[in-house]
């Protein structure tokens, strides 16, 4: 893993996200990536205000985000001056997915680490319009950090596996890479609708993924999946998911609950979604 995606809208939310991933990443050689992006629909009165005579409202905006961007990497640059890190700022306008694709292709994006809270609305209200809008449409990694979740050195991670669909050796190198920084126990969460026969081909797949880690099975039968990962996280106290998506149609289900089930997922430990 080598370059790392992080979004900021200058919020603690934000800066959460982006602590946790200095963090984890101690002793790793990794280029971050610090992004702001402004809509041109977000100009308030503030702005045309101060704006100096001659001076566009882009123009200000741009200035005044530019100088934020720069002050908190400098502060970054200082707080890791002993780490293998290397910063670098973007300021964006445009239409907030639409930067973070461009920016995942020109910057070669390998995981983006951003937090899970942030907009109004009862379906926004555990993930933040702008990281759900991410993991709906962005083929990359996320790593999304719950609000005001502090590092601690992770031991225990669980890995989401749904009605026996086992994650390609592509999909699966960012939680691989994951595992190389940190010495991790793994607990595989398998979720079904129907009893499993055969659970020594399930686990030998699992077991290629992962040749050198502590694994541990676990299988779940006709349970509502937020409900199963919700009840499992807190009872083996893990300190990060990690969950395959397919489609959105899955992924609306899983953190929004069916309609018949008005279950909800709300995580409390990092999320890493990855795309199959």
């Amino acid at each position: 893993m080598k370059n790392i995606l992080l979004p900021t809208d200058f919020s603690q939310n934000s800066y959460h996200a982006m602590d946790y991933a200095m963090k984890y990443f101690t002793g790793t050689k990794i280029n971050f990536v610090v992004l702001n992006i402004q809509k041109s629909s977000e100009y308030i009165m503030d702005d045309l205000m101060t704006a100096s005579p001659g001076t566009s409202v882009h123009e200000a905006i741009s200035g005044d985000n530019t100088e934020k961007l720069r002050e908190l990497v400098d502060r970054y640059k200082e707080n890791y001056a002993d780490e293998d890190f290397s910063f670098e700022s973007i300021f964006d306008f445009d239409v907030f997915i639409d930067a973070i694709a461009q920016t995942v292709v020109s910057r070669k994006i390998d995981l983006i680490v951003m937090g899970t809270n942030g907009a109004s609305g009862a379906r926004e209200a555990v993930f933040g319009s702008n990281t759900l809008q991410v993991i709906r449409s962005i083929k990359c990694p996320v790593l999304a950090i719950p609000e005001d979740y502090r590092f601690q050195s992770p031991e225990k991670v669980m890995l989401t596996v749904i009605k026996e669909r086992y994650p390609s050796s592509n999909a699966i190198q960012s939680l691989q890479q994951l595992f190389q920084l940190h010495d991790l126990q793994l607990h595989v969460v398998h979720i079904t609708d129907n009893t499993i026969t055969d659970r020594g081909t399930g686990e030998a797949e699992i077991s290629k993924l992962f040749p050198k880690t502590n694994i541990s099975h676990h299988y779940l039968e006709d349970i509502p999946v937020p409900m199963a990962i919700s009840s499992f996280t807190q009872l083996m106290k893990v300190d990060m998911h990690c969950i395959l998506v397919e489609q959105k149609s899955f992924l609306d289900r899983f953190i929004h609950g069916s309609d018949t089930s008005r279950i909800s997922y709300s995580t409390e430990v990092p999320l890493l979604v990855i795309h199959n």
